[in-house]
């Protein structure tokens, strides 16, 4: 049988695979703060059961399944923000430009945020990204949408429905949308 890895042993192969370890989880969760937490947990269970390892020829790849495994479980626990609906969105787009709270994490989240909703405005079809920047940018009514296009009201207000489906399906997959979501609706309780 093989001898157990020592402290130091331990101590030298997580200095030496933390980086690409750290780089492995972060690329599964996309966050910074949270891949740092899941790569210390999964050191901590490693440490607690070293003894389970036979070889320490197979440390790495071990260490690393264990990461992997603590960072698809997260992902897979993870539960989904009600973004509510479209027009809200808008809504909380708006009232974030007019905030004047000095708070600079607040307004790199919130810059981050209004980044994300364009992003996905313009990855729509184009005729879908249209009828929401004229609606919710420029204010127009349908009427005024249908004379600008130059297409029958009856097709704005179909276009405005998918456009905002769309929408909402992307904005439910963006990490930085949902959490945004879901701080602001905790901060209002």
């Amino acid at each position: 049988m093989a001898e157990p890895m020592t402290k130091d042993e331990f101590t030298t192969a997580f200095q030496e695979l933390y980086k690409s370890i750290y780089k492995t989880v972060f690329y599964i969760i996309r966050d910074k703060d949270l891949a740092y937490d899941i790569v210390q947990d999964a050191f901590a269970n490693g440490y607690k059961n070293i003894h389970t390892l036979s070889c320490k020829d197979k440390f790495k790849p071990w260490i690393i399944k264990i990461a992997t495994n603590l960072a698809y479980s997260y992902v897979k626990g993870r539960q989904e923000v009600d973004i509510g609906t479209i027009e809200n969105i808008f809504l909380l787009e708006k009232q974030i430009y007019g905030e004047t709270k000095d708070d600079v994490s607040r307004k790199i989240e919130q810059h981050e945020l209004k980044n994300e909703i364009e992003k996905t405005i313009l990855s729509l079809d184009k005729k879908y990204s249209i009828v929401l920047i004229y609606r919710f940018y420029c204010e127009m009514t349908y009427e005024e949408i249908a004379k600008a296009m130059n297409i029958d009201i009856n097709l704005v207000k179909s276009r405005l429905y998918r456009a905002k489906q769309q929408m909402k399906i992307r904005l439910q997959r963006n990490r930085l949308v949902r959490e945004y979501i879901g701080c602001v609706k905790t901060d209002e309780k």
